[in-house]
């Protein structure tokens, strides 16, 4: 296993984070020392068209003791977040602290009091760790799309079966080409990149019968390996000198990278 360098480790992980837009979750234990009090900030019902959906800003007090909790760091609209659920009731108590979506949270960080809009401040650590696995490969299942051929209704009149698509209908064409004649397929055009996933021509369908694109369903060859990503944080919540509480957590995922995705082969 090894660390990733500095604060580099985990704005890439953050920043990964606010692109698949959801956080980076930790499980760890609240210590709280002394009755801290959280404000949220909420908005001004008296001027609400909604009134009934609005929600004012409220206080928070947590009482000393040791409690589970999950921290989720991410962003929220155009503001960073960090939440945390406490286990010292039930259902669990919902805190959010936002703060403005430049502040940068590094290996190192600080947070003051007039960002948070709290009375105390929050520093902390994080460690970042990944561990890259072996390179494996198999087969995994895919899908491509290619040409298919559909014929409505006035195309029975000429013999072929309303609705039929795809390989059927194409049989349908083979049978009813006159005799003497070439057979009544329309050459396959090839997809892009995929020479062998071919469908038929425009201009050389039967009556009432047009192509689509439809999606197919297959097998291609791959080489991977799995990248671990464990962070570990510890968060002291400070009033001048004085350690209201103290939180510290684990997260871990797990990514399949691929280094090699052959071409989808229908089954």
């Amino acid at each position: 296993m090894r660390r990733k360098s500095l604060a580099g480790a985990w704005m890439l992980g953050l920043a990964a984070a606010v692109l698949a837009g959801c956080g980076i979750k930790f499980s760890g234990v609240l210590g709280v020392h002394e009755p801290i009090t959280f404000v949220q900030k909420g908005q001004d019902c008296d001027q609400a068209f909604d009134w009934w959906n609005c929600k004012p800003e409220k206080t928070i007090v947590l009482d000393p003791g040791q409690f589970t909790a999950r921290a989720t760091l991410g962003p929220v609209n155009n503001e960073n977040m960090i939440r945390l659920e406490v286990d010292n009731a039930s259902p669990a108590t919902t805190i959010e602290l936002k703060f403005d979506k430049n502040i940068p949270l590094g290996e190192h960080f600080r947070l003051n009091a007039v960002q948070t809009g709290q009375n105390f401040d929050l520093a902390g650590d994080i460690a970042t760790y990944i561990h890259r696995g072996p390179e494996e490969g198999g087969m995994e299942s895919c899908s491509y799309q290619a040409q298919d051929i559909i014929c409505d209704k006035a195309a029975a009149d000429k013999g072929f079966t309303a609705g039929v698509s795809g390989e059927a209908l194409l049989n349908e064409i083979s049978l009813l080409s006159p005799a003497g004649t070439n057979d009544l397929r329309a050459p396959h055009v090839p997809m892009p990149g995929h020479p062998e996933h071919a469908g038929p021509a425009h201009g050389q369908l039967p009556p009432n019968c047009h192509t689509v694109w439809a999606t197919r369903y297959g097998e291609r060859f791959v080489r991977y390996y799995y990248e671990t990503t464990d962070r570990d944080i510890s968060a002291r919540f400070l009033r001048g000198e004085k350690n209201l509480a103290d939180y510290s957590g684990h997260a871990s995922d797990t990514e399949k990278v691929y280094t090699f995705q052959g071409e989808c082969h229908g089954r």
